[in-house]
């Protein structure tokens, strides 16, 4: 009898302690990086690079605006393109974050003296 008993309780204990377990919450992938280019579709070193790590993808959203800002707002556009490339050659010849992050904070500062 002791054994049905038990029996018994456990088949009414047993469901109830089970409902009250839930399955455990699958790890959220981080948000995707955002840069001012497709990082899905992202080649080159540099690129790959700006892709790695959301802050340097941060100032290259950054850049991106105040760039636009600058062609809009400069007296002479081209100068402000040509200016542009010479960075990106700059830029592109950076082989760490640190050297990126640089890069482009510098780069910020230059076309700040173009939009005020």
């Amino acid at each position: 009898m002791k054994a049905f008993c038990l029996l018994m309780l456990f088949a009414v204990i047993a469901p109830a302690a089970a409902a009250d377990t839930k399955p455990p919450v699958p790890a959220q992938a981080p948000p995707p990086i955002k840069a001012s280019f497709d990082c899905a579709t992202a080649k080159g070193r540099v690129n790959l690079l700006i892709c790695s790590d959301a802050d340097v993808a941060a100032l290259d959203v950054q850049e991106a605006q105040m760039l636009r800002r600058a062609q809009i707002r400069a007296a002479q556009p081209e100068a402000v393109n040509a200016e542009q490339d010479v960075w990106l050659g700059e830029r592109n010849a950076c082989t760490s974050l640190a050297c990126l992050s640089r890069a482009y904070r510098r780069r910020l500062q230059e076309l700040k003296a173009w939009t005020n």
